[in-house]
């Protein structure tokens, strides 16, 4: 199935998988083990969405979780959070996951990447993971479309090393705003021309 974005009118989008099965896209280009959702784990409401590579043993296979697809004609910059989990089954089997996006005629851009034990949040276990409160964590990014890019796709990509579990929730994508802080404030004597008060 070839799946091509043509238009959207959507400039935010969030999601906690609270649906019983996956309501974002996801390419699965084997059609075989692929993002999930499960109730065992949550860091908003009572499910996540996961990706079991414990039973996966096509080693090197990709799985794209699209989160957001964003009409991007009138903002340009977005602010993209999500809390994830992760376990190795040991030192040997090393899955990865990545922070991608692509607009509507490009090929995705790697923006964040780890594997192994830099994605672990949890300890080696041989059996499946399941994450406990303590052993999640929150990345957070700013991504910026190229210029005369009208539609962006955002994605959280696993890539499969036959290891343990991974699992994302509570993804927000928002439009970026840059404003100012002010930090200081100094009051200066006034000069108005004409007037002899000071």
């Amino acid at each position: 199935t070839i799946k091509e974005v043509t238009s959207t009118e959507a400039t935010s989008a969030s999601g906690s998988f609270e649906e019983v099965s996956i309501a974002e896209d996801v390419i699965n280009e084997d059609g075989s083990t692929t993002w999930a959702t499960t109730s065992a784990a949550a860091t908003q409401g009572s499910n996540s969405a996961y990706m079991n590579f414990l039973t996966y043993s096509d080693i090197g296979q990709e799985d794209y979780l699209i989160v957001a697809t964003l009409n991007t004609t009138a903002i340009d910059a977005f602010e993209f959070s999500f809390d994830y989990a992760y376990a190795r089954y040991s030192e040997s089997y090393n899955d990865g996951m990545e922070v991608v996006y692509r607009d509507q005629c490009g090929d995705w851009q790697t923006i964040f990447s780890q594997s192994g034990s830099e994605l672990a949040t949890g300890p080696d276990q041989t059996s499946l993971f399941v994450p406990s409160g303590d052993q999640w964590a929150s990345l957070g990014f700013l991504i910026q479309a190229d210029e005369g890019t009208d539609v962006l796709q955002i994605a959280i990509k696993a890539i499969n090393g036959y290891g343990n579990a991974l699992y994302v929730d509570n993804y927000v994508v928002q439009s970026f705003t840059n404003t100012f802080n002010i930090s200081n404030v100094e009051v200066s004597d006034a000069s108005c021309s004409d007037v002899a008060d000071g």
